[in-house]
């Protein structure tokens, strides 16, 4: 059996409310303690992905920052002073193509802008999908639960409608 056929095994075992951090913690430690090779196997194929994860987060994380602390009148004030590394907005990077580049603020085209706007966009428009979605649901519920009022084929359909052509963002029963 695989690891990813342990850990869908594992998921299939919950039922109801839980939180993926201590069911992943609880099927960590059950790996450790019944299939310990198989769990380091499975940790040493999946580092680089890892790594690119923490490494993608911590980008975000100051990106955000940076654009947070980089007020109109400091912009100004360091663009007219021609100080590049004063605006720390400058050195933030995007992701500029489909083979996942980033460059620093500083060094983009037009067309590394626009490629990163819509990345972004994209993220937004899902997002605001799927809170139109839950919000549909939220109201079709009221004071039931959303088992209660439609079945999953019913549900899917209704999420299909709001992110037409992908990807659903939750994994759907077989």
């Amino acid at each position: 059996m695989s690891f990813e056929d342990r850990l869908r095994e594992y998921r299939d075992t919950l039922d109801g409310a839980f939180v993926v951090g201590v069911e992943a913690n609880r099927f960590v430690e059950m790996m450790e303690r019944d299939h310990p090779g198989e769990l380091a196997e499975w940790m040493r194929c999946h580092a680089i992905a890892f790594a690119a994860t923490a490494f993608g987060d911590m980008e975000r994380r100051e990106r955000a920052k940076a654009i947070r602390r980089a007020g109109a009148r400091e912009f100004q004030r360091v663009a007219e002073a021609n100080d590049v590394e004063g605006l720390s907005l400058f050195r933030t990077t995007f992701v500029v193509n489909d083979e996942h580049l980033r460059l620093p603020l500083r060094d983009m085209r037009g067309a590394d802008c626009s490629f990163a706007a819509g990345e972004f966009a994209a993220r937004g428009n899902q997002q605001l999908a799927m809170a139109a979605f839950l919000r549909a649901l939220g109201k079709k519920a009221g004071r039931r639960t959303v088992g209660e009022v439609m079945d999953e084929t019913t549900c899917e359909r209704l999420l299909r409608s709001f992110l037409p052509g992908s990807e659903l963002p939750v994994p759907m029963a077989a």
